[in-house]
């Protein structure tokens, strides 16, 4: 429960206290992970660190301690505490899999490829071997989805489909598959999984939102697409994503029904997600909108804001798409000059 972690660091520091001499280094991380879980890492790194110090070869502690430097942004010390983890315990694909993650934020992609491999092929001799969990199969299939391996992924969450244990176990499963076969363009079979992931959980605000925008994306069930994506909305109001959604829908619905209300609606709805959480995509719907009612300018305003915020993400193929967009909205303007120069031209009768 919600207390339990710290009901925990409780227990656990009157143990110290009560603890005779002699080393206890482990206590002290046993209260270290219990703030960690309690989502405390500011009192997690204080008491790892005493852990440390009073026994520097114990290496849970180092995992634990990179964990919480990860989330206080000293990302430095979070790489070396993991590194150091991995010479002690070096066949452990969750760390190997954290540190890649380290790397890739301190933008070291050559480091995070490396140990993503590492993680992989540890992962792939758990599955061959048949020893793997649902939850190994789902990081599986992540960490190759990030080598741009999505058949791959596909494949490995196909022969974990139908071996999920609890209702838990199936909504992930059946909605990682979901976001492969979208991102392999299997669209007719996004929907069937979204299905079962709400089957096994009807409370899945991921997975109701993701069913709605993809309605939406289609023009299809657009009814159920709004209802699907207010009820994730009910759980995380704030939710940029879900904003946008919702945004995309109203666009949607106002493009079907050809009215001025719903598109306002639209807009509003779009604007309101760029502010919580600015996103290429949203910004990207904010730009089709105005260049459906021909408002070019508004457009390339809003496309040129996703470029400009996101030009670190160059190869993104929503930075892409947006560049295509611009391209074709710039010729677009120079032809539309063109004419206009034409008929100035154009001697009076």
């Amino acid at each position: 429960t919600k207390n339990e972690p710290a009901k925990a660091v409780s227990c656990l520091k009157d143990i110290v206290k009560l603890a005779p001499p002699g080393d206890i280094s482990g206590l002290h991380t046993e209260i270290g992970m219990a703030y960690i879980e309690a989502g405390e890492y500011a009192k997690a790194r204080e008491e790892l660190e005493t852990s440390e110090k009073l026994n520097p070869s114990l290496p849970v502690t180092r995992l634990y301690l990179a964990i919480a430097y990860d989330e206080l942004g000293e990302l430095d010390k979070a790489i070396a505490e993991a590194n150091t983890f991995l010479e002690a315990s070096p066949n452990e694909w969750p760390a190997h899999a954290f540190l890649a993650g380290l790397y890739a934020k301190a933008g070291k992609n050559e480091d995070a490829n490396l140990h993503r491999g590492k993680a992989i092929s540890l992962l792939q001799v758990r599955v061959a071997q048949g020893d793997s969990s649902t939850k190994e199969h789902i990081t599986l299939a992540r960490l190759l989805m990030a080598e741009d391996k999505k058949n791959d992924a596909v494949r490995i969450m196909e022969l974990t489909a139908n071996k999920s244990k609890t209702k838990e176990e199936a909504r992930e499963v059946h909605f990682m598959l979901a976001n492969l076969y979208y991102e392999t363009n299997h669209t007719g079979q996004v929907e069937e999984e979204l299905r079962e992931a709400l089957k096994a959980d009807p409370n899945f605000h991921e997975a109701s939102n993701f069913l709605g925008y993809f309605f939406a994306e289609r023009g299809e069930e657009l009814d159920e697409a709004q209802q699907l994506v207010e009820e994730a909305l009910k759980v995380q109001p704030e939710n940029g994503a879900y904003l946008d959604s919702l945004g995309w829908v109203y666009y949607k619905r106002a493009t079907e029904d050809k009215t001025d209300e719903r598109m306002d609606m639209a807009l509003e709805k779009l604007t309101e997600a760029a502010e919580v959480y600015p996103d290429p995509e949203t910004y990207k719907h904010i730009g089709e909108i105005y260049y459906s009612q021909g408002r070019w300018e508004k457009a390339q305003e809003q496309w040129g804001m996703a470029v400009e915020e996101f030009q670190e993400y160059g190869d993104h193929p929503v930075i892409k798409r947006i560049n295509e967009q611009l391209k074709r909205l710039e010729a677009l303007q120079m032809l539309e000059g063109q004419l206009y120069q034409e008929q100035n031209l154009v001697p009076e009768s």
